[in-house]
């Protein structure tokens, strides 16, 4: 059985973890690098699979399946 201060601490470090990269990306994207950021959530990203194409940009991947496997991490009684 996983002791509270144990539980507490990894919960602590995955919330500052997801609240450092929330700033870091409010900062980017109001800074003078922001038509960059914009311009790079805006890249068309994919992979093909014999007749398979599969292509995003660069945003719906990190919505679509990042956010999923971050989250899953996120709330996860293994780590």
């Amino acid at each position: 059985m996983v002791s509270f201060k144990v539980f507490f601490r990894k919960a602590v470090d995955k919330e500052i973890l997801l609240f450092l990269s929330a700033v870091i990306a409010v900062i980017v994207a109001n800074s003078s690098f922001s038509d960059h950021y914009y311009s790079l959530m805006l890249k068309n990203l994919g992979f093909k699979y014999g007749n398979t194409v599969i292509s995003l940009t660069l945003s719906h991947w990190i919505n679509d399946f990042l956010m999923a496997l971050f989250l899953t991490y996120l709330y996860s009684d293994k780590c």
